[in-house]
């Protein structure tokens, strides 16, 4: 270990509020005492699988877990078989979970996280110390979603997800008055990025509720702006004396939602008048411009896409109405090395390369081109098949659809197949879309179908589609 730390929380206040769900909230101070009550409480294992739903859980857990010395595993999914796995892959590991998770065949041990208890955890009084973190602590371990095979482990040290987390809250401006909603989950690199690690480092409000349907999402937008709101501190009510910073903080809050393209392209069917979104933030698929300007107007806010992966986390942003270019967090820098495109960071100790074929423009400005093996060749015509379905969506009568490159043709030679939920014939979708791209590249089969298998991100699940395709067929 190295004599160099991190704080757990960046600018530590202890009366501003960091975490509320409903009327309830909870101070820096609140969190951070019940944080070390938790670590203490912790068993002695090195590892801690975070499968908490609930974003206050998760936070709280995560705040424990980097207090106890210990690295969180960060699972694609929650399913049973996927954390028995990853039990087998590390089996000095632990299972944090909320209330009401069925763990039954799962071989971990197991430590139910409640944020909210009032009577389990000690209080403590007074100055409450606050925690540095080891620079180079193995924080996380994430895992690539898996949706296209086996998900991969990636290292995550403590001083990257920091420094990530606090050039994005410089990026998109966020200050203590920001409010938080997400659509996504904890445990996604986006989601840990743009969620948890914005309330421990980016100095925001975090709302631990995850919303699904649009009119979820929207009443807590809705919510979050409401003056009236009669907030409860933890240990007291509205209606018992309050210290000045605490009101202010009620009064001054601003929303931001973080959500994916398929969860904002839901959100107009919803009428959304005055809702009063300070920022929309967007990731894990690309956004049409049409797409973003329709969401813009719909919510009278700003649209900001982030890009990145697994592999190197948040390292570009872009306003998608104003450019196609896609700028570099500060310090950031991308180049080319051995026909494939790097990135540079100082809070990592080498480039990491990226698996996506880049246009640079600048050090700090590049085009998205396509994913590696994402780009159809045919007649010596070129498209990427993520601006295929960005095309895709854009039809008026589309409600969601897939187009993809079947296994058997994995060298970008030949025909994308695709899936769509829409109420036009099939000779409708050729005959729109054919206004869109060249003939060559038109799918086939194209196959209705009454929903696509996504996974929490809203990314497809290619093993699942091509099952639908086979079935279909």
């Amino acid at each position: 270990m190295s004599d160099d730390t991190i704080p757990l929380i960046f600018d530590y206040t202890p009366e501003q509020i960091i975490l509320q769900q409903g009327s309830n909230v909870l101070t820096q101070k609140n969190l951070l005492e019940k944080a070390y009550a938790l670590a203490q409480q912790l068993p002695h294992n090195s590892y801690a699988v975070n499968v908490c739903k609930n974003r206050g859980n998760f936070l709280l857990g995560f705040m424990a877990t980097l207090i106890a010395g210990k690295t969180s595993l960060l699972p694609p999914n929650s399913n049973a078989s996927t954390i028995e796995e990853m039990a087998g892959d590390y089996p000095d590991s632990l299972l944090l979970c909320d209330e009401g998770f069925d763990a039954l065949s799962i071989k971990h041990k197991l430590v139910t996280v409640n944020a909210w208890a009032t009577d389990q955890l000690e209080q403590h009084s007074g100055f409450i110390e606050q925690p540095k973190i080891p620079s180079d602590h193995l924080a996380v371990i994430a895992f690539t979603s898996g949706s296209t095979g086996k998900p991969t482990a990636n290292a995550k040290h403590w001083q990257k997800l920091a420094g990530t987390a606090r050039r994005l809250s410089h990026r998109f401006q966020f200050t203590p008055q920001t409010t938080l909603v997400a659509t996504v989950p904890s445990q996604h690199m986006y989601g840990l990025e743009m969620t948890i690690l914005q309330a421990l480092q980016g100095r925001c409000r975090l709302r631990a509720e995850h919303p699904f349907f649009p009119q979820d999402i929207v009443q807590l937008l809705h919510d979050v702006n409401s003056k009236d709101v009669n907030s409860k501190r933890e240990g007291r009510t509205s209606n018992q004396p309050s210290n000045q910073p605490l009101e202010q903080s009620l009064k001054l809050r601003e929303a931001v939602l973080v959500s994916t393209p398929i969860h904002l392209r839901s959100l107009l069917s919803i009428t959304a008048k005055h809702i009063g979104v300070k920022k929309v933030v967007s990731a894990t698929a690309p956004l049409s411009t049409s797409l973003s300007n329709e969401i813009e107007a719909h919510l009278s806010t700003e649209i900001h896409e982030i890009f990145g992966c697994t592999e190197a986390g948040s390292i570009a942003t872009r306003h998608t109405v104003s450019t196609d270019q896609w700028q570099m967090l500060d310090q950031l820098t991308i180049s080319h090395h051995n026909d494939h495109a790097q990135v540079d960071a100082p809070y990592i100790p080498k480039p990491i390369p990226l698996t996506d074929q880049i246009e640079i423009i600048t050090p700090q400005h590049f085009r998205f081109v396509g994913r590696c093996g994402d780009i159809l060749n045919v007649g010596g015509k070129r498209l990427s098949l993520a601006d295929l379905n960005v095309k895709l969506l854009e039809i008026p009568g589309i409600s969601d659809g897939f187009a993809f490159l079947p296994d058997h043709q994995k060298t970008g030679i030949g025909r994308p197949s695709a899936l769509i939920v829409s109420e036009l014939s099939e000779a409708e979708i050729r005959q729109r879309l054919a206004k869109k791209i060249d003939s060559v590249f038109l799918p086939r089969p194209i196959k209705k179908v009454d929903k696509i298998p996504r996974n929490a991100t809203g990314k497809p699940l290619k093993h699942a589609i091509e099952a639908l395709i086979t079935k279909e067929k």
